[in-house]
């Protein structure tokens, strides 16, 4: 039996497949400085080379016949995600032990590959690399490891399976620390221990070559490792309260671990949270969710997101393995890619550590309040809660207040306005009601239909305009904002900031710009809507 399961995230992909698809080995030639780091880059392609053979001999099968490891521009660790161009078109500059043909290679390769020039002048980011900085550091920055077709691949081929033997899951955790540990922590917590106690038993570690593999504290790119001044740029977002959130669970699960710890200081002595939120980080990214139980699966973890894709991880529970099923045909040496699940970039940027340009699926949580000067206020609470709908989850896992409201594109400017939720319209007719009379004929309707509280237009054509005409104002006042927040964005307001910075300042980009064109198609939907409502308003008015 099969069993298809996104990877696991408790927020909330992109329409536009990535252009940036590289051979599985970049035939460049480097100049380098000092051996050292000529052998850090080599260790990259070592790492590429030794770890499928290495998983298999592990799993006593065959994994993949098909796929090889390699370095992707487009990944959860890449300068490339976020579209951060801008963060990459300077570092070249920084490079005096490239020799000049090599350096031209590289221009023309990021040109090529983005589509389009990237190295006009900009003196505000001259200064950005800064002079520490080795070849071999930037170009782990660019390239991450990813999957690569290493031979045709068609339409519906299996192109890897993964035992469960050679899966992780908080079973693995040491029978002595889950005895202390008890059920004072969840799932993703426990299994975030199983990667801390591994990572400390370095080569002497049965996961080594996997524990190696994963990203270190500076290539990861979470809001929940931002710092202050970089989580006020989306502060805006309501991502910006739910990072606050996650990183108070992480907090409070690692001070309830923390007494079982000390007994184990051969393992956690020097552990820290931040490390703890690290291993915490790399499950919540990482990991799959299926009827087994939430696991890591080493090899497919390596695969990025592509939003348009088909691809997802399937679990054959009698077969006891994981597998992926190609959704379209690859060439030799393209990178294939799997979805993690629809998600918007407000989840991307807390749960995986990137954004994307432009993002289909993105979505914006809006608030209503009934003013506490009404004076049909609890009137009207009362009538909510007598037809309350069912606790609602957005995209991101989390549970929805009665006053919260998920707006998603409006594609139709002149459709039936799907996109604005019609809760959120529901309530607009309740809060503009201004008689307990019309309170009650709402109640009223509700219990003729299906028992939906104000789901359809006011027989009053006024008070329908005054009820949209509300919510647009609304959704304007939000939309002010969030261009103020753009606005701040501006690099000519971060004259000189590090590599990092200037990368999470273009995903706040991506992700604000993404929730701003949400409300700015329900702002068009709802002008329409309005200004058909004054016409008709007008004809009944001339009869």
């Amino acid at each position: 039996m099969f069993h298809g399961r996104s990877r696991l995230s408790r927020l909330w992909p992109s329409s536009i497949t990535p252009s940036l698809n590289f051979p599985h080995r970049l035939l460049i030639k480097f100049k380098f400085s000092s051996l050292s780091q000529a052998q850090k880059l080599n260790s990259l392609d070592e790492q590429c080379d030794e770890f499928l053979p290495w998983l298999e001999r592990k799993a006593g099968a065959k994994i993949s016949p098909v796929l090889s490891i390699g370095k992707s521009a487009y990944g959860r660790n890449s300068y490339f995600d976020c579209g951060c161009r801008n963060a990459l078109k300077y570092k070249f500059s920084g490079f005096c032990d490239m020799d000049d043909c090599t350096l031209i290679v590289l221009k023309l390769l990021v040109i090529v590959t983005v589509g389009g020039p990237l190295f006009q002048e900009d003196p505000l980011l001259v200064n950005e690399l800064r002079p520490s900085t080795s070849l071999a550091s930037f170009m782990k920055g660019i390239f991450s490891m990813s999957l690569f077709a290493s031979e045709i691949i068609r339409t519906g081929d299996c192109i890897l399976k993964v035992p469960y033997t050679v899966q992780i899951g908080p079973d693995n955790l040491l029978p002595r620390i889950k005895a202390l540990i008890g059920d004072k922590i969840g799932t993703v917590a426990k299994l975030a221990i199983v990667l801390l106690v591994e990572q400390k038993m370095g080569q002497d570690s049965e996961w080594a070559p996997y524990i190696g593999c994963l990203p270190q504290h500076g290539e990861i790119h979470s809001a929940i490792f931002w710092s202050e001044y970089e989580l006020e740029m989306i502060r805006q977002s309501s991502v910006y309260q739910e990072t606050l959130n996650q990183k108070a669970k992480i907090k409070k699960d690692f001070a309830a671990i923390v007494p079982a710890l000390e007994q184990f200081p051969e393992f956690f002595e020097s552990i820290t949270l931040k490390d703890f939120m690290r291993a915490y980080f790399l499950v919540t990214s990482r990991a799959w969710e299926s009827t087994k139980g939430l696991s890591l699966i080493p090899f497919t973890d390596f695969m990025n997101h592509d939003g348009v894709s088909n691809s997802i991880v399937l679990f054959n529970e009698d077969k006891m393995w994981s597998e992926v099923i190609a959704d379209r045909n690859y060439a030799p040496g393209e990178e294939v890619l799997i979805s993690y699940g629809n998600f918007p970039n407000a989840t991307l940027l807390l749960d995986f550590g990137f954004t994307l340009p432009h993002n289909i699926r993105d979505q914006v949580q809006m608030r209503l309040n009934i003013p506490r000067n009404d004076i049909l206020r609890e009137m009207k609470l009362e009538l909510l809660q007598q037809h309350r709908m069912p606790t609602v989850k957005d995209a991101t896992g989390f549970n929805c207040s009665e006053d919260t409201f998920i707006i998603k594109e409006v594609r139709s400017p002149r459709g039936k306005g799907k996109g604005l939720p019609q809760s959120l319209r529901a309530f607009a007719r309740v809060l503009c009601s201004t008689s307990p009379k019309e309170l009650s004929d709402l109640a009223a309707e509700a219990a003729q239909i299906d028992g939906r509280l104000a789901r359809r237009p006011l027989k009053d054509s006024r008070r329908e305009l005054q009820a949209h005409q509300m919510l647009l104002s609304h959704i304007s006042h939000l939309m002010e904002k969030y261009d103020v927040a753009i606005k701040a964005l501006d690099p000519v307001n971060f004259p000189s900031t590090c590599n990092i910075f200037s990368l999470r300042r273009q995903m706040a980009e991506d992700l604000l710009t993404g929730e701003l064109r949400i409300l700015k198609s329900a702002s068009t939907w709802l002008k329409n809507y309005c200004a058909d409502l004054k016409s008709t308003i007008r004809c009944q008015s001339e009869r």
